[in-house]
C-alpha cells in the first residue's frame, strides 16, 4: 500500500465531496534548457486528476510536477511539435469542466458521474430548505413528474445528455453495458430503470434490469429503506465486462454502492456510476 499522501489528502479537502469539476489550461512551459513547450495544467482533486491522468498516459504524454505557476496541481507536455490538444482529448477535459465528479467513496464504484447537483447550494444563512433546482435538477423533476408533452420531452433530453457524457468519456464509452438500479416495484419500471434502459439503445449499450428481492417499497427519501446487495438480484454473469449503472438521481449513495457490488460478485470488472443529479443533503 503506497504512503499516505497528507499534501493530496488536503488538496481533496478544499473540494465539494458532492461534486467537483476540472479546471485546465494549455500554457507554456519552460524547461531546464530553457525552451518553452506547450503543456496542458490542471486544478482538480485526486478523483478527477486519476481519470485525466489515465488518458494522459495511454497517450504517452509526459507527465511535470508545475512549480511557480500558481496553484495548478500537475501538467502534461504536449506531444512532439502540437501546440494545441487534439479534438477528442479537448472535448474529454472540458466535458470534466462541466459536469460533476463525485468522491469516489461508493464503496465498488471505480468513477461516479453526475450532470450537476440537483439544488443550487444556498448561501451560509439560507435554512428555508427552499433552494432552486439547478439546470439538471429541473431536467430530471421535469422528466419524472411531469405529464406530456413536457416530460417526454425533458426525458428525452435528459437521456440525450447523459449519453453525451459516455460518448466523451474514454472510460465510460468503452464501457460493455449499462445496468439499472432496481426501482419501487418489481413489476413496473421506474423513471431510473426506464431513463437507463432509454441511455443504452441511445449508446448501442447493452441494458440488464437488475432486480429488487423485495415486492414495492417505500421511496429512498422517505428514510424507510436501504437497499442493499443482498436484496439485488441480477439476470447475467459479466465476465469481467464494465458496466456503467445509470440512475436519474443519487442521494446517499447507498443504492449504487449495493448494486455495484452485486455487479462485481457476478463478475463485473469497472463499474461506473452516472446519474442525472446528485443531492445536496446526502
Amino acid at each position: 500500500m503506497p504512503p499516505f499522501d497528507w499534501a493530496l489528502a488536503a488538496r481533496d479537502a478544499e473540494y465539494d465531496r458532492r461534486g467537483a469539476r476540472l479546471e485546465w489550461k494549455v500554457i507554456q512551459v519552460r524547461m531546464d534548457n530553457k525552451e518553452r513547450k506547450p503543456a496542458v495544467v490542471l486544478r482538480c482533486p485526486s478523483w478527477i486528476e486519476s481519470q485525466v491522468k489515465s488518458e494522459m498516459v495511454r497517450r504517452g504524454m509526459s507527465e511535470l510536477r508545475v512549480t511557480g505557476g500558481g496553484d495548478w496541481h500537475l501538467g502534461f507536455l504536449l506531444q512532439g511539435t502540437a501546440t494545441a490538444l487534439d479534438d477528442e482529448l479537448e472535448t474529454f477535459l472540458t466535458l470534466l469542466s462541466e459536469i460533476c465528479s463525485l468522491q469516489p467513496s461508493f464503496g465498488d464504484v471505480d468513477i461516479c458521474l453526475a450532470l450537476d447537483l440537483y439544488k443550487v447550494p444556498p448561501d451560509e444563512d439560507d435554512a428555508s430548505g427552499r433552494w432552486a433546482n439547478t439546470p439538471a435538477g429541473d431536467l430530471v423533476h421535469r422528466s419524472k413528474y411531469w405529464t406530456a408533452p413536457d416530460g417526454p420531452r425533458a426525458f428525452r433530453q435528459l437521456t440525450g445528455e447523459l449519453s453525451t457524457v459516455i460518448a466523451h468519456h474514454p472510460r465510460l464509452r468503452d464501457a460493455d453495458c449499462i445496468v439499472s438500479i432496481p426501482g419501487r416495484s418489481s413489476s413496473a419500471l421506474g423513471h431510473g430503470e426506464r431513463l437507463a434502459n432509454a441511455v443504452a439503445m441511445t449508446t448501442g449499450k447493452t441494458f440488464f434490469r437488475t432486480q429488487g428481492l423485495y415486492g414495492e417499497r417505500p421511496q429512498a427519501k422517505a428514510g424507510e429503506f436501504k437497499l442493499t446487495e443482498e436484496l439485488v438480484a441480477v439476470p447475467a454473469q459479466f465476465g469481467g465486462a464494465s458496466v456503467i449503472v445509470v440512475d436519474d438521481v443519487l442521494m446517499s449513495g447507498s443504492s449504487m454502492r449495493a448494486v455495484a457490488a452485486r455487479v462485481r460478485s457476478a463478475g463485473g470488472g469497472s463499474v461506473y456510476g452516472l446519474v442525472g443529479a446528485k443531492t445536496l443533503k446526502n
